[in-house]
């Protein structure tokens, strides 16, 4: 008897049947022994196509008639291979059943992939495997996660579902881990030290002219270097210090000052350069502009130890001060004090800066604070007429005007604030006190205030002084004014500049204060004094100043030329009017 087989996996097939009942492929050609049926093998793909979808996936295509063998087991083999990449995470195929070809040529179209798997069942050696392409050609298929049978690859993410943020953040923008500290040793440590060296290097130029002003050339070079060296230190808040020997009775003295020339010319070039520093970072975040301002202010204050280390010599009896010990300038109170300056000056800068992103309700009050802020300064910065005054009178009517000279470079900050105070009603108080353990704790103390009625007394020209102050802060109370749109705003902006000008009389007063402390070790005496204005007070009068030509302003602006106020705006510019709410 001859039987007739596929073609395709050799089982035996139901005669007349389409279809092999094992494999499920479609007949190629007649079966073995019997001649082909007519059109057999004829037809359309498209006919043959439509014949096979026919047929539901869940069935074995049988011949009519025919019984229906029971479904045969599914091998692990023969499932198709798994994705490469994350097959657990992938959603299951739906079953689709393609029009499967009838020609043998186009059963091995997934060569390659049989290849994996060369001994497994039912497949012949050089015969293509049946299930490269006929993967869903009716037969059900399990799912891929469920299968079994594959050999256990490397652990793959558990899929997360649909909106879930993902297992791994974002990929970093900058340096993987970058921390605080390496941006900060890492960053422009070259246009920090250039920033701290111009300004060094302004202040002992300063402090150089003032020296040899002020001593006429009459003392050496070691002398004039340790002067030059002790006026740069001085000006960062050191303590000048003299210690005598026996010789001497055994004294010694410290003195605390600050020339303020050289201060204000050091720390206005420091807060300059860095602000323009500030601008070339443009709008950036402020931890960058924190970390660019610790760098500078750290180099600043470096300059200032060697410095306060080389102001310390010896004297002989032949000195300047006739004392037989060693002077010098304090270094720990040098360095304190540099390095608190910088942190107050490039804080600041950096505040009031308008590169620095700040936030929202911050933004705006140092937007409207800026103006009256400079506009108290300006005020101050009047008492500078004072202090040529001042000098022109001393080169007239008295003597050693080289001196003279060097004590106005070194100090005419001090006067210009000074004067200011004085000519706004604030008094400076001198206080001292001794004490004596051999003459029974003798404690003798005395306080004297200097107040603009001292000078009045010598002379009735120093009651011009408050009038000219009182001219200059209707002018600048007036300019303020005008760069506003409304009567109500110039009166808002007339008292924040109250507020700036008692802010900066603050700031004057404690930059002003000296400080004296003695002590004679042969007499066991202690004497200690100190020279300042009262900063509460100061306070206190140039707000009520401020107050007064604040309301005063907008009376005045209203009679004014339309030059003038064309002029303001144009230099300064108007006051930005708020943005109305959007509805």
């Amino acid at each position: 008897m001859t039987g007739t087989y596929c073609s395709s996996c050799g089982a035996e097939r139901v005669p007349g049947a389409s279809f092999c009942a094992n494999c499920g492929a479609a007949v190629a050609g007649p079966p073995v022994g019997q001649p082909a049926a007519p059109g057999a093998g004829q037809g359309s793909v498209e006919a043959r196509t439509t014949q096979a979808q026919q047929y539901d996936g869940d069935q074995y295509p049988t011949a009519a008639g025919a019984d229906q063998p029971p479904p045969q087991p599914i091998y692990a083999a023969q499932q198709p291979p798994v994705p490469p990449a994350y097959s657990a995470q992938q959603p299951p195929v739906p079953p689709a059943y393609p029009a499967q070809p009838t020609y043998p040529g186009e059963q091995a179209q997934y060569p390659s992939q049989q290849a994996q798997y060369p001994n497994q069942p039912g497949s012949y050696s050089g015969q293509p495997s049946p299930y490269a392409d006929q993967q869903y050609a009716g037969q059900p298929q399990q799912p891929w996660a469920a299968t079994a049978s594959y050999p256990a690859g490397p652990a793959q993410p558990a899929s997360a579902p649909w909106g879930a943020a993902p297992a791994a953040g974002p990929a970093r923008t900058g340096t993987p881990g970058r921390s605080a500290v390496d941006a900060l040793l890492t960053g422009d440590w070259g246009g920090a030290a250039r920033t701290a060296a111009i300004s060094v290097g302004a202040m002992l130029l300063v402090s150089l002219v003032g020296m040899l002003l002020l001593t006429e050339g009459g003392v050496g070079f070691r002398e004039t270097l340790a002067l030059v060296l002790a006026g740069a230190c001085l000006a960062v808040g050191g303590d000048a210090y003299a210690e005598a020997d026996a010789e001497t009775f055994g004294t010694s003295f410290s003195v605390g000052l600050l020339p303020l020339t050289v201060t204000l010319v050091g720390l206005g070039l420091l807060g300059w350069l860095f602000a323009k520093q500030v601008r070339k970072l443009g709008p950036t975040s402020t931890t960058e502009v924190v970390l660019h301002g610790v760098r500078t202010a750290l180099v600043f204050t470096a300059f200032f130890l060697p410095l306060s280390l080389l102001t310390r010599y010896s004297t002989e009896a032949t000195d300047v001060i006739g004392l037989v010990g060693r002077l010098g300038v304090g270094v720990v109170s040098t360095v304190i004090g540099a390095l608190l300056f910088a942190v107050a000056v490039l804080g600041l800068t950096a505040l009031l800066h308008r590169s620095t992103v700040l936030p929202g309700r911050w933004a705006v009050v140092r937007d409207k604070a800026l103006a009256p802020l400079f506009a108290a300064v300006a005020v101050f910065s009047v008492g500078v007429l004072a202090v040529l005054a001042g000098l022109i009178y001393g080169l007239i009517e008295e003597d050693n005007k080289l001196a003279q000279l060097g004590g106005a470079v070194l100090g005419a900050g001090n006067g210009a604030l000074a004067s200011v105070l004085w000519a706004a009603g604030v008094p400076m108080n001198v206080d001292g006190s001794t004490t004596a353990t051999p003459l029974g704790q003798f404690t003798p103390q005395g306080s004297e205030s200097i107040t603009l009625f001292t000078f009045t007394d010598t002379s009735a020209w120093f009651w011009l002084a408050p009038v000219l102050l009182l001219a200059v802060m209707v002018l600048v109370a007036t300019a303020l004014a005008v760069r506003q749109n409304t009567i109500e705003d110039a009166r808002r902006e007339g008292f924040r500049y109250a507020g700036a000008l008692a802010l900066v009389a603050f700031v004057a007063t404690l930059l002003l204060r000296i400080g004296v402390d003695g002590e004679a070790s042969e007499f066991t005496t202690a004497a200690n004094g100190s020279i300042m204005f009262n900063p509460l007070m100061a306070a206190f009068v140039l707000a009520i100043w401020g107050v007064l030509t604040g309301l005063l302003a907008p009376v005045v602006a209203a009679k004014v030329s339309g030059g003038f106020v064309a002029g303001v705006r144009r230099r300064f510019g108007a006051a930005v009017e708020p943005t109305p709410p959007v509805y």
